[in-house]
């Protein structure tokens, strides 16, 4: 009888004392699920996008970003690190004409990225030299924002101690094999049109001093949106066809040539004009060369009535070429199924990412700033422990590369020279 009531109590205080050690055991794994959330290193990084598909667009090198970031990312849950890229997608438009640099959308987007939206500190791009210009207008009076641009050649911006690295050749690289070029395929003559911005001025710049025959260049205008207006094209298009008439029957047609430092949008409209207003006979009889990957993109061929102008012209360009690897022959897999884009300088896109990841993974564990520590990373001399033993410095897409003292791309990467669709 005893025994029977004292059993009744006990039995009740045991079940109260197993449910609040279950309630604690419960509580315990939450707090360590919600600890290791917060223990959690998120790597912030924006990227600076053209979005535009008639004229301007990063639409393929931004397929190349997810997947550095989806790599990556991968990697560090491989290695059982707290390490995790959040990529934030930041829509720009191109420079308008006239306007100061705090007017522009880049300089908007990235101060507001930088001091409000998220404190984004880190970004790869902008493609184009005249945005990264005017972002970097922004980012240099900053002590630690850093823009990674996979695209921007202008030589103007071979500045070294600011917030711009760029993972490309320059236009002073570039112009030498243009010229080298030219001169093999027996150009003395050259009609040189060039957009009239930071890139277009650079290259045409950089070539001007190196061509030892006749050179007549022709700036085209920038409208508004960063493009060219046809009125534009109309006056380049009547020099082009008087100039090309006076040197052809003066040295005849193989030693004549134009030379287009134009973005792919910028020729479509040319020669679409070209075609429309009746210049397209006289400019067929000459070759007509191009820059900066303009022949490895496949959007120029979409338009038959396009296509066929540039194939009678010999469309013939320098592109940026590496090496293939283990990393990029992944990547272009990857970016195969993506049709219409354009996928020039994806190597230099996703070595940007890993680049300013493993800069900042550094950061953290030495507390230097990453801008400081961007050029030490990329050159091979900070190492840490997230890396694969395989991948350390020079592993990359690119595969070894270096930067020089202005934070650019030393000199990975050849620029061969193709025919368009070739």
């Amino acid at each position: 009888m005893h025994d029977c009531t004292l059993g009744g109590p006990m039995s009740s205080a045991r079940m109260r004392l197993i449910l609040l050690g279950a309630l604690f055991a419960v509580g315990m794994i939450v707090v360590a699920q919600l600890g290791d959330a917060s223990a959690q290193q998120t790597i912030k990084i924006g990227g600076l996008v053209l979005t535009d598909p008639e004229h301007f667009n990063d639409l393929g090198r931004e397929k190349a970003i997810e997947y550095a970031v989806s790599s990556f990312n991968a990697e560090q849950v491989a290695l059982n690190t707290d390490y995790r890229i959040e990529y934030i997608s930041i829509p720009v438009m191109p420079n308008e004409p006239g306007l100061s640099s705090e007017e522009q959308d880049v300089y908007k987007k990235v101060k507001e990225a930088y001091g409000h939206h998220g404190s984004i500190k880190y970004f790869v791009g902008p493609s184009l030299s005249s945005l990264a210009q005017t972002a970097k207008e922004f980012t240099d009076t900053t002590s630690d924002a850093v823009l990674v641009s996979p695209t921007s050649a202008s030589s103007s911006l071979a500045i070294p101690g600011d917030s711009l690295f760029r993972l490309v050749r320059d236009t002073a690289a570039q112009a030498p094999e243009i010229i080298d070029r030219l001169e093999r395929d027996g150009k003395g003559h050259l009609l040189m049109m060039y957009r009239d911005d930071a890139w277009g001025q650079s290259l045409a710049r950089d070539i001007t001093p190196l061509f030892e025959g006749h050179l007549v260049p022709y700036p085209i205008a920038i409208s508004e949106g960063g493009t060219i207006s046809e009125a534009a094209y109309d006056d380049v298009l009547l020099m082009l066809e008087a100039e090309i008439a006076h040197h052809v029957h003066k040295y005849g047609e193989e030693p004549v040539s134009v030379l287009m430092i134009l973005l792919e949008s910028d020729i479509h409209g040319l020669v679409e004009t070209a075609i429309e207003n009746g210049y397209a006979d006289q400019l067929r009889r000459v070759h007509w060369y191009a820059a900066d990957g303009i022949v490895g993109n496949d959007n120029l061929l979409a338009d038959a009535t396009i296509a066929d102008f540039l194939a009678d012209v010999r469309l013939t360009g320098s592109v940026f070429e590496v090496e293939e690897n283990p990393t990029n022959l992944k990547l272009a897999r990857h970016l195969e199924q993506f049709d219409g884009l354009d996928l020039t300088y994806v190597e230099s896109v996703h070595d940007a990412v890993y680049l300013l990841a493993d800069s900042v993974i550094v950061q953290k564990e030495t507390g230097d700033t990453t801008r400081d520590l961007i050029l030490h990373v990329a050159n091979g001399h900070e190492d840490h422990p997230y890396h694969y033993h395989d991948r350390n410095v020079g592993d990359g897409a690119l595969g070894a590369y270096m930067l020089n003292e202005a934070g650019d791309l030393s000199e990975t990467g050849v620029y061969t020279f193709l025919r368009l669709g070739a």
